[in-house]
C-alpha cells in the first residue's frame, strides 16, 4: 500500500463553455489519500482524462481539495461523478459540510474486471452558489468499506448541460431546460389549498432529505381518514399524464374537479425507498396514476388518504404533464435540445412504457413483413436461414 500527501497550492486550471466549469479528480491542489494497488487497478479509458483520484484506507479518510475560478457569481447545477458505492462530503468555500446523497445515480456502470464495490455514476447533487473569482472546494472520502472511494471529475453549470460519460459541455451531450407552465404542472403535497390531517409524531420523523422540498404532507388517525385538496391553474387545455409520488403502503383515492373518486392503483412503483431508519411501512415510490384531462383555468384535485394501518400515508409531491416526462428522484419536467453525439457517446435513458415509434432508432418493424408469419416458417438452408 502506498500512502500518498501532496500540498500543491496551484490554482486549478479547469476547461469552462459558457458557464461551465469542468474539474478532474486528479487535478487536485492538496490531497491526502492512500492509493492502493486492488482498488485502484480499475478500467480507466471510460473516466474524463483516463484517470481518477482514488483512496482505501481503513484508518482514515481521504481529503482533496480544489481551487478554481468562476467568471460570474450565482446559482450552478453541481454534477459529481465517482464511485457512489462511497460515502463522499463536500465544504464548498468554507461552508457547512453537505454529505452527498448518492440515491439518484446516472450511467451508473462497473469498473472493475469482477463485480465488487468498484462502479462509477454521474450524480445530480444540486444547486450550490460559487463566487466570482476564486473558489475553494474540499471533499472527504469516509465509509464502511475502508473508506474507499475515487472521483473521476466533478461540474458547476448554468446552461443547462446534462453529462453524459466524459464528454463534456460543446460536446456531446443535452441541453435541460424546465418545461413552462403550458407543459407540465408541478405540485407539492405539503402546498395543500385545504387539508384534514393529523400529523403524528413518529409517523412523520422519516428521513426528508430526498423530497421534493424536503417535506411531504403526513396522516396517520385510526379515527378518521385524512383529506387534502389543491387548487391549480391550467394555462393549455389537454389530456395530461398524471404522475403521483407518495407513500404507497397507503391506500389513496382523489377526485378530479368533482369528478367520481378513483382510487389509485399503486402496483407500478417507480423508485421505491425506504423513509425510515428501520424497515417498517414508511417507503415513498413515483406511480403513473394514468392520463386525465384538465380543462383551462382554475382546477381542483382532492386526495383521500385512508388503508389499513390507521388510515396512514403520505403525499411528496404530484405532477400534470403533456410532455415527454419520467420522473427519477426530485427532478421536475424538462425539455432537451438536440444532442451532437455519435454512436459511440453515452447517453441518459430513462424507461416508461414502449410506443413502438417508427422514429426510434432501435425500430425494426421495417425489416419485419406484415401481418407476421406472411412467409411462413423459417428454415434452416445449407448454412443459411430463409423463409
Amino acid at each position: 500500500m502506498q500512502r500518498v500527501v501532496y500540498c500543491l497550492l496551484l490554482l486549478v486550471a479547469v476547461p469552462s463553455w459558457a458557464g461551465s466549469i469542468w474539474i478532474e479528480g486528479e487535478d487536485a491542489s492538496e490531497k491526502d489519500v492512500t492509493k492502493h494497488g486492488w482498488y485502484d487497478a480499475v478500467k480507466k479509458e471510460g473516466m474524463s482524462g483516463k484517470e481518477w483520484l482514488s483512496h482505501y484506507d481503513a484508518n482514515k479518510p481521504g481529503t482533496a481539495t480544489y481551487k478554481f475560478d468562476s467568471a460570474e457569481a450565482g446559482d450552478f447545477t453541481f454534477w459529481w461523478r465517482g464511485n457512489t458505492f462511497s460515502k463522499v462530503s463536500y465544504v464548498l468555500n468554507g461552508a457547512e459540510a453537505v454529505e452527498i446523497d448518492m440515491a439518484d445515480k446516472r450511467g451508473d456502470y462497473m469498473i472493475s474486471e469482477k463485480p465488487d464495490h468498484r462502479f462509477l455514476a454521474w450524480i445530480k447533487v444540486g444547486k450550490v452558489a460559487l463566487k466570482q473569482g476564486a473558489n475553494t472546494i474540499t471533499f472527504k472520502i469516509h465509509g464502511d468499506i475502508a473508506n474507499s472511494g475515487g472521483m473521476d471529475c466533478f461540474l458547476f453549470d448554468n446552461t443547462g448541460f446534462i453529462p453524459t460519460g466524459a464528454n463534456k459541455p460543446g460536446a456531446a451531450g443535452t441541453a435541460e431546460t424546465v418545461a413552462g407552465p403550458d407543459q407540465a404542472i408541478w405540485i407539492e403535497g405539503e402546498d395543500a389549498t385545504t387539508k384534514d390531517v393529523t400529523k403524528h409524531g413518529w409517523y412523520d420523523a422519516v428521513h426528508k432529505d430526498g423530497l421534493s422540498g424536503k417535506e411531504w404532507l403526513s396522516h396517520y388517525d385510526a379515527g378518521k381518514p385524512g383529506t387534502a385538496s389543491y387548487k391549480f391553474e391550467v394555462v393549455k387545455p389537454d389530456d395530461y399524464v398524471f404522475w403521483w409520488r407518495g407513500n404507497t403502503f397507503s391506500k389513496v383515492s382523489y377526485q378530479l374537479n368533482k369528478g367520481a373518486a378513483v382510487e389509485i392503483d399503486f402496483a407500478d412503483k417507480r423508485g421505491e425507498f425506504m423513509l425510515s431508519d428501520k424497515p417498517d411501512h414508511r417507503f415513498l415510490a413515483w406511480i403513473k396514476v394514468g392520463t386525465v384531462k384538465l380543462p383551462k383555468g382554475e382546477n381542483t384535485i382532492t386526495f383521500k388518504i385512508h388503508g389499513d394501518i390507521s388510515n396512514s400515508g403520505g403525499i411528496d409531491c404530484f405532477c400534470f404533464t403533456r410532455v415527454p416526462f419520467v420522473p427519477s428522484g426530485v427532478n421536475k419536467p424538462s425539455t432537451t435540445g438536440e444532442t451532437k453525439g455519435g454512436p459511440g457517446d453515452w447517453f441518459p435513458v430513462v424507461f416508461d412504457n414502449d410506443t413502438f415509434s417508427e422514429k426510434s432508432i432501435t425500430d425494426m418493424s421495417k425489416f419485419i413483413p406484415a401481418p407476421a408469419g406472411k412467409l411462413g416458417f423459417l428454415n434452416r438452408s445449407g448454412e443459411h436461414l430463409q423463409f
